[in-house]
């Protein structure tokens, strides 16, 4: 993926995000590529990412398989119950 100015290329190897500065004035060519970060998955099924004009990165992780058993709590009407347990004023 093209950076905003289209001086940076940014693609994926393996886990790693990376980053390689181009030169078009005569021809095309790049610099060495440099790791920017690392992602907990990688793989063809590892996820997609953008990169926003201001240089951020969005990485949409491809969450198929479970990453840990933790449970997920849902808390039902809980402003009532925080209401019921505040002095009133």
């Amino acid at each position: 993926m093209w950076s905003a100015t289209g001086r940076e290329l940014f693609f994926l190897n393996g886990d790693a995000v990376m980053a390689a500065n181009v030169e078009r004035s005569a021809g095309f060519s790049t610099t060495r590529p440099k790791v920017l970060f690392r992602r907990k998955r990688s793989g063809s099924r590892g996820g997609s990412y953008a990169v926003a004009p201001d240089g951020r990165f969005l990485m949409i992780e491809d969450l198929s398989t479970p990453q840990s058993d933790q449970p997920v709590t849902v808390v039902l009407n809980w402003l009532q119950n925080a209401r019921a347990r505040l002095p009133l004023r």
